[in-house]
């Protein structure tokens, strides 16, 4: 095992070629996290690797910049296979290995359920050297051929343990029945339960073996608290807990889909800019999804534990367990995903009085302490709640478009305005403009992004008849048994 990484290296003392560096620049990248520090100088000496590590400790530019270096690219065809539980990390992985490798001659091709089969056909004739996609998918390239393997140098298994509790063992096996033998392996997980280390053993040979175990990633900048509430008044203490603790941008747990249909409605209902993503989404939803996270229009998200699999969200900083993780390693992978790389971060749990002890258990189990929280008085809540919705509303204020700023002012609005604010019999009308805007236009654009929020929308409009009929038109759509 590695001695901890030395702070404050810098990429440049790595062996690395010119255009690397500079695609580095472009990414913004110039102190190396500990995992970098540890993995690339090996894996640069054409070790092979076993990597313990969360999500967003720099595990992608620890394994793609050697891929990047070591691949060469006189030789056409697949020389690197990078397996991923999920669409949506196999995307950001291919995206990530791009943006380093922008100045040089590799580049990498996402292969992915949900994409066009013959784009990939044509990336891939192109002659992209690095693969990076879902076992689903890999696995009918492989079978239909499209996918030629005899070149291949280096295999990597992203989030390993992510992709056996997704239920990608059978897969799995019979990818790497297509391998060659002579290849190097890198194995990135956040947990090693016992199949991974027999996974390690059987496929893995000599590697150097580098840990950043979940007990020392998870005590570094992130904070755990719970609060204790009653099962039936959680929805009001999610709310109340999101305003007390003047939340910008989380990531909300469930445990089952309808529960993040009915949560998201709630955080809409309270003027959060709230969107569920799970399994009943397409591909092109949960995408929509991701573009409003990246442009920082997404408050909260509320997922599953497998819907939020994969997906990358910078700068969260707080993740809220709605429902109790089940068991200490789900709780690594859920509040793994606040205070990356090195920034701040809060893992909040709402936990009933029954399911206190488990909780507890994990303090025990993974080294840490959460503490309990309690509500701040009634009226502080509601201070913070109103400078939340001032703050939304003066910031939809300065978002016009273009077509607003060619029409010009409207003179008769701004003295409606004026009027409601000097004449105190207007309160009752500035109460329902309010209610409109938050309970109708804001609900309308959260859902807009979502066609399974759209269909709930419309069943709790509709007469009983049309709602029953929606409900028989959803359950007679075919959904997909995995990642494809």
């Amino acid at each position: 095992m590695l001695t901890p990484a030395r702070e404050g290296v810098r990429f440049e003392e790595f062996d690395l070629s010119d255009h690397l560096l500079a695609g580095l620049a472009d990414a913004g990248y110039v102190l190396a996290t500990p995992v970098q520090v540890m993995a690339i100088p090996p894996i640069l000496e054409g070790r092979e690797a076993v990597v313990q590590a969360r999500t967003g400790t720099g595990k992608t530019a620890a394994f793609g910049l050697p891929l990047l270096e070591l691949l060469d690219p006189r030789v056409t065809g697949v020389q690197a296979l990078v397996l991923t539980p999920t669409r949506e990390l196999a995307q950001q992985v291919a995206d990530e290995i791009n943006l380093l490798g922008s100045h040089g001659p590799i580049f990498a091709v996402a292969v992915r359920g949900g994409d066009s089969m013959a784009k990939q056909l044509q990336a891939l004739r192109k002659g992209a050297q690095i693969v990076v996609g879902t076992p689903g998918r890999v696995l009918d390239h492989l079978e239909r051929g499209t996918l030629p393997l005899k070149r291949l140098a280096y295999f990597v298994l992203d989030e390993a343990d992510e992709m056996l509790s997704l239920g990608f063992a059978r897969e799995l096996g019979q990818i790497m029945r297509h391998l060659p033998k002579k290849r190097r392996t890198l194995l990135f997980s956040a947990t090693f339960p016992e199949v991974i280390e027999r996974m390690v053993q059987k496929h893995v040979s000599d590697p150097i073996r580098v840990s950043l175990g979940d007990d020392e990633t998870l005590r570094g900048q992130v904070e755990h608290h719970y609060y204790i509430c009653p099962r039936a008044e959680k929805d009001r203490y999610l709310v109340a807990v999101l305003d007390a603790e003047r939340i910008e941008s989380a990531l909300v747990f469930c445990s089952r889909r309808d529960e993040t249909r009915s949560v998201a409605r709630t955080l809409q209902r309270a003027g959060y800019h709230a969107l569920p993503i799970n399994s009943d989404l397409t591909q092109a939803e949960r995408d929509e999804v991701m573009r409003q996270i990246r442009r920082g229009e997404l408050t909260v998200l509320v997922a599953t534990d497998i819907a939020a699999r994969g997906i990358d969200i910078t700068d969260l900083r707080h993740v809220v367990n709605y429902s109790t993780p089940e068991s200490s390693e789900a709780y690594v992978h859920r509040t793994g995903r606040t205070g990356r790389l090195g920034r701040a971060g809060r893992a909040v749990t709402l936990v009933g009085a029954t399911e206190l002890s488990f909780l507890k258990s994990i303090e025990g189990i993974k080294d840490l302490r959460i503490e309990e929280q309690r509500l701040p008085p009634e009226e502080i809540i509601m201070a913070h709640r109103v400078d939340r919705l001032m703050h939304d509303l003066k910031r939809i204020a300065t978002l016009r478009s273009p077509e607003d700023k060619i029409r010009g002012d409207r003179e008769d609005w701004k003295l409606v305005a004026q009027r409601l604010q000097e004449e105190p019999q207007n309160r009752e009308v500035l109460y329902l403009l309010l209610q409109s805007f938050f309970e109708g236009v804001r609900k309308t654009t959260a859902a807009a992004a979502s066609g399974t929020a759209i269909d709930e929308m419309a069943r709790e409009e509709a007469p009983a008849g049309e709602a029953s009929a929606g409900r028989e038109r959803r359950a007679a759509r075919p959904r997909p048994r995995r990642a494809r």
